[in-house]
C-alpha cells in the first residue's frame, strides 16, 4: 500500500511481548530496579543534607521514570495504560520532571511493525488492504495501550483513521495489572497512603471494556445524540462497514495536540473556549445526562486556533444510575450554599462516609470538599491552575488523618478520575470562567423536577 507518511516519526517499530511469561519477567526485572534505586537513595539519604538529599532524589525519579517509559511503552496494555494515567497528573504523584518523562507514553511509544497491523485488519475485514481502501499509511497516527491508529483513505476518498487492536493483548490485561500493582506498592513510589485496590478493579473493568470496539462505536454514537449540538465541540462518524469488534474506522479528525495548541500562545478566549468545552462535557455528561467521556487525558483531544475542540477515543464511556445523579447535584447545590452540614448528609447519603462518623471524620470532609470545590464555590471568574488545589489537599490529608476513614463507593472511581483529569488539562490551559454560575444552572436543572 502507498504510504501518506511525509515525514518519517521519531519512534521504532517493535512486537509486542504477550507471553505471560516474558512480561512477568520483564516488570519484575522493572520492579526491582525501581524499587532497589529507592532504597539504595532512602539510605544515601539519611548521611545528606536537605538540598543534596533533594536533588538526588529528583534523580532517581527522572532515572525510574526514563526505565518505566521504555518498558511501558514496549510492552503496550494495561501496563502501559498505568503509565499514561500517572502521566496526567503533573506533580500529583511524581515531579513534574518526571512525569514529562512519562507523557511520552501518550504520543510517541514505539508502535506494532506494520506486517502484523496488516493481517489484522485483513482478517476482521475479510479482504486485503488495496480492496478495502484506497490507502493506507504504514506508520501510525499514534500507538495507544491496546492499539494504534492508521491514516487511510476510503475508495471515495473519504480520509479515515483506523484504530487496530494488538493481537492477543486481551490476554495479559489481569496478569499486567497484578504485576503493575505490585511494582508501585514495593517501591514505595506512592507512598503508604495510597490504597491501589479499588483503583486496579476499575482500571481493569474500564481495559475490558474499551477491549470492545464494537461497544465503542455505540458509545460513540451515543455521545453524537448527546452533544452533537455543540457549537464547540466536534464529534467524528465512523464507518461500520470498516469496523468490527477489533478494527474501528472513524472519521479523520484535523486538529492540533495541547501542546501544539499551547506552543502557538493562544489569546486567552481561545484558551477559555477550550475550557468551556471540556467543564460541559464533564458536568452535562454526568449530571443531565448521566454518560460520561471518563478518559479525559490530552491526547484524547484536539484543538482548533479558536479553542474549539475534536474529542477522541470512546473506548471508556462511563453511565451512572440517575438517582446516585441527583443526589450528588444536592451534594453540589449545598456546596455551592457553603452549608457544611447539608454536604456532609448528602456525602453520607452518597455512602463517601458513614452516617455514624465521628466529628473529626465529618470536620475533615467538609475542609477537603471545600478545598477540590474552589473553581466552583464563588460566584467569580476562576482560572484553572491558578493555585496548587492537588498540594494543598495532599497537605490537608497528612494534616488529617480522619480521612483514612473515608470511603467511597467503588465505581465513583470513573467520576473522580474524570474531574481529575478534566481538572489538569483546564489547568494547563489556563482556562478562566464563572463556572459557579454554570454549575448552579446545571443543578437547578438536574434538581428542579426532583425537589
Amino acid at each position: 500500500m502507498k504510504s501518506m507518511t511525509d515525514d518519517p516519526k521519531d519512534r521504532k517499530a517493535r512486537d509486542i511481548p504477550t507471553g505471560r511469561v516474558s512480561r512477568f519477567f520483564r516488570m519484575g526485572r522493572l520492579s526491582s530496579t525501581v524499587s532497589s534505586s529507592y532504597l539504595g537513595q532512602k539510605i544515601k539519604g539519611a548521611f545528606q543534607d536537605e538540598e543534596t538529599r533533594r536533588r538526588d532524589l529528583l534523580k532517581t525519579h527522572l532515572r525510574n521514570a526514563a526505565r518505566m517509559a521504555e518498558t511501558m511503552g514496549n510492552m503496550k496494555g494495561a501496563v502501559m495504560k498505568v503509565g499514561q494515567m500517572m502521566s496526567l497528573g503533573d506533580d500529583e504523584l511524581l515531579p513534574p520532571e518526571a512525569t514529562e518523562i512519562l507523557k511520552v507514553l501518550q504520543s510517541s511509544a514505539p508502535y506494532l511493525p506494520f506486517p502484523r497491523i496488516r493481517k489484522r485488519v485483513e482478517e476482521e475485514l475479510e479482504g486485503t488492504l488495496e480492496e478495502l481502501f484506497a490507502e493506507f499509511d504504514e506508520e501510525p497516527m499514534a500507538a495507544a495501550s491496546l492499539g494504534q491508529v492508521h491514516r487511510a483513505q476510503l475508495k471515495d476518498g473519504t480520509a479515515v483513521a483506523v484504530k487496530v487492536q494488538y493481537p492477543d493483548i486481551d490476554k495479559t490485561i489481569h496478569s499486567d495489572l497484578a504485576n503493575v500493582q505490585t511494582m508501585l506498592t514495593a517501591s514505595g513510589v506512592l507512598g503508604k497512603a495510597y490504597d491501589l485496590d479499588p483503583y486496579f478493579r476499575e482500571l481493569e473493568e474500564m481495559l475490558v471494556d474499551e477491549l470492545d470496539y464494537v461497544q465503542e462505536a455505540v458509545n460513540l454514537v451515543r455521545m453524537q445524540e448527546l452533544f452533537g449540538d455543540e457549537p464547540n465541540l466536534t464529534i467524528p462518524r465512523y464507518y461500520p462497514e470498516r469496523s468490527t469488534e477489533r478494527v474501528l474506522t472513524m472519521e479523520l479528525a484535523k486538529g492540533m495536540t495541547l501542546d501544539e495548541f499551547l506552543d502557538g500562545d493562544p489569546p486567552q478566549e481561545a484558551r477559555n473556549r477550550a475550557g468551556w468545552v471540556i467543564v460541559e462535557l464533564i458536568l452535562k455528561g454526568f449530571l443531565l445526562y448521566q454518560t460520561m467521556h471518563a478518559d479525559p487525558q490530552a491526547g484524547n483531544y484536539l484543538f482548533h486556533a479558536d479553542g474549539s475542540m475534536v474529542l477522541l477515543d470512546y473506548g471508556c464511556i462511563k453511565r451512572f444510575d440517575r438517582t446516585f445523579a441527583v443526589d450528588f447535584a444536592r451534594a453540589l447545590r449545598a456546596q455551592l450554599a457553603h452549608d457544611r452540614e447539608a454536604v456532609i448528609d448528602a456525602y453520607i447519603q452518597l455512602g463517601y462516609i458513614k452516617p455514624n462518623c465521628g466529628p473529626r471524620t465529618r470536620t475533615a470532609f467538609w475542609e477537603i470538599s471545600e478545598i477540590y470545590a474552589r473553581p466552583i464555590t464563588r460566584d467569580r471568574l476562576y482560572t484553572y491552575g491558578s493555585e496548587p488545589l492537588a498540594e494543598i489537599g495532599k497537605n490537608l490529608v497528612i494534616k488529617h488523618p480522619a480521612c483514612l476513614n473515608f470511603h467511597p463507593p467503588g465505581f465513583v472511581v470513573y467520576l473522580h478520575r474524570t474531574l481529575i483529569g478534566g481538572y489538569f488539562v483546564a489547568s494547563r490551559l489556563r482556562a478562566t470562567g464563572n463556572y459557579h454560575q454554570r454549575v448552579k444552572e446545571i443543578v437547578a436543572q438536574v434538581l428542579e423536577e426532583e425537589d
